[in-house]
């Protein structure tokens, strides 16, 4: 198996490489705390975009957790309409005019019934 044997190189070829590049330990401890500063920089800046996108995926999730909430309360309100219960309660409210005066005031009927038909 023939391996490549490397080419030498001479100190000419070798210093031209780097010709331009060649910076003083003070140069390279001035361009790396330049660096530093950069990355510190972008990190604080890539934390404060990590807490403001946490912060607003915990408000959506209370905001679905109310959602819901609200969503399950108005099931139970739909449901206890079809039961026998709360057919019986439109009826009667409905013939005695006490239903669908004022949207607000359904609400509030609605909910006492609700509860006297729990006792």
């Amino acid at each position: 198996m023939n391996t490549p044997k490397p080419t030498p190189r001479t100190d000419a070829a070798w210093t031209s490489s780097f010709e331009g590049k060649q910076m003083s330990a003070g140069q390279t401890a001035r361009a790396l705390r330049e660096c530093s500063q950069k990355l510190e920089t972008e990190l604080a800046a890539l934390r404060a975009d990590l807490a403001a996108l946490e912060q607003c995926h915990d408000d959506n999730c209370r905001a679905l957790v109310k959602i819901a909430e609200e969503l399950a309360t108005e099931r139970e309100r739909l449901d206890w309409l079809l039961s026998y219960d709360g057919v019986d309660w439109i009826l009667s409210a409905h013939k005695n005019r006490k239903l669908f005066e004022g949207e607000s005031d359904n609400r509030a009927l609605l909910e006492a019934a609700m509860k006297d038909g729990a006792k």
